[in-house]
């Protein structure tokens, strides 16, 4: 089962190199999260392959994703659906579903590949109405606090195809719908490379850090099962014995009151001069070449198929320390220069930030050899081609 493997990095070209059938990639909104980074990127890939238009279709409106998409020439479009109307009655549904049809059958789209939850149930059911022969359930995540609608009963039949970024995906599918492990394809994420940041890098000494400081980078939209509340715990319990360890949070939080209690949690720990919060970047390389160790933590029951910035750390040649969950403990299989821990534990996340504090020569060193290992698993070429030839073997006109 999962992705092939290749001995060539060279993108497998899609069969009807004519043809004019258009591959849609459904997103949720048009913010730049990490299921949009993604979506991006095969976005990216299939353009490179040259071989059926492709567009970014959004279910709502966002920021930050549409510069990003400009910025690679890739043609977006967003359909304004009224998601609410989804938990409501059947003619409202219906009107969303049309809505979207109309623009899938506008334009001439063949295949559609949704990102998330409400984009594979909507998208798919919208592109069978519309037509589209090809509909490919992609699961990126784990919806564990969502019972399973008839909606989503009646999309996971609908769909011809199924995809998963991790096998831990896969064996969530078999789970939750009773799929055949042997009937999902698993296709990784691919790193995002990164561009120089277009302003100037801030210094740590603008950032309120000292050279000699040890540098914990946490990236992550602020959600609540991201669990930022037991890093500022775990750092509180390293103030007395390690107190050059400092704490910087970077990302964005759609809940306005969350970064400010967060914020309230550190100075109720007398942290105010340990953490530092920044807004959310698409370039982040220079951020994390400021860094000595990068962390994930999460909630156990994080449903997040696999994250984007476990690449992102081993890229930058960090070592990391994550919460011991599935998705990232797949990721990190193969590596060195990384430390798990139970989720929830503020007394071992301070113990293994300890030991890499302690140890910080032997695992910095561990963590540029990460840097090969992204390189070769998880390459925008690797995913150009893992997904051309998949869609070559689907794609049947």
């Amino acid at each position: 089962m999962g992705g092939a493997h290749f001995r060539s990095i060279k993108p497998v070209p899609l069969k009807n190199q004519k043809s004019k059938a258009a591959i849609a990639i459904c997103v949720y909104n048009l913010e730049l999260g990490g299921a949009q980074i993604q979506a991006l990127q095969y976005a990216r890939a299939i353009k490179h392959l040259k071989s059926y238009p492709v567009y970014m279709l959004g279910l709502q409106k966002g920021r930050g994703l549409e510069q990003a998409l400009k910025q690679h020439g890739i043609d977006y479009e967003c359909a304004d659906i009224r998601i609410g109307s989804f938990h409501g009655h059947l003619f409202n549904r219906l009107k969303e579903l049309l809505k979207l049809r109309r623009i899938l059958r506008k334009r001439k789209t063949l295949t559609i590949i949704p990102f998330t939850y409400y984009p594979n149930v909507i998208g798919i059911t919208a592109s069978f109405l519309a037509g589209s022969k090809y509909r490919i359930w992609n699961q990126r995540g784990r919806e564990l606090s969502t019972p399973v609608s008839k909606s989503e009963r009646i999309a996971i039949r609908l769909a011809t195809h199924y995809l998963g970024n991790s096998g831990e995906m896969a064996t969530y599918l078999n789970t939750r719908h009773g799929l055949s492990r042997d009937r999902i394809h698993i296709l990784k994420n691919a790193l995002l490379e990164r561009t120089k940041e277009k302003g100037k890098v801030p210094t740590r000494a603008e950032l309120g850090f000292a050279e000699s400081d040890f540098l914990v980078v946490f990236v992550s939209n602020f959600f609540p099962a991201k669990d930022h509340e037991t890093a500022i715990e775990a750092l509180q319990l390293l103030s007395s014995s390690h107190p050059d360890i400092r704490m910087l949070f970077v990302g964005y939080a759609p809940d306005q009151h969350r970064i400010p209690r967060l914020k309230s949690l550190a100075f109720d720990r007398k942290l105010c001069n340990k953490v530092v919060f920044l807004e959310s970047k698409l370039e982040i390389s220079g951020i994390l070449g400021l860094c000595d160790l990068g962390l994930f933590t999460a909630i156990r029951e994080h449903t997040e198929g696999s994250p984007n910035v476990i690449l992102d750390y081993m890229n930058a040649g960090l070592p990391i320390v994550a919460t011991n969950i599935r998705p990232v403990a797949e990721l990190l299989n193969g590596t060195q220069g990384s430390l798990l821990v139970e989720p929830g534990s503020p007394h071992e996340l301070a113990s293994a930030l300890a030991k890499v504090y302690e140890n910080r020569a032997q695992y910095a060193a561990w963590g540029l050899e990460n840097k090969s290992f992204v390189a070769k698993h998880y390459s925008f070429d690797k995913l150009t081609g893992s997904l051309g030839l998949y869609l070559s073997n689907t794609i049947q006109e």
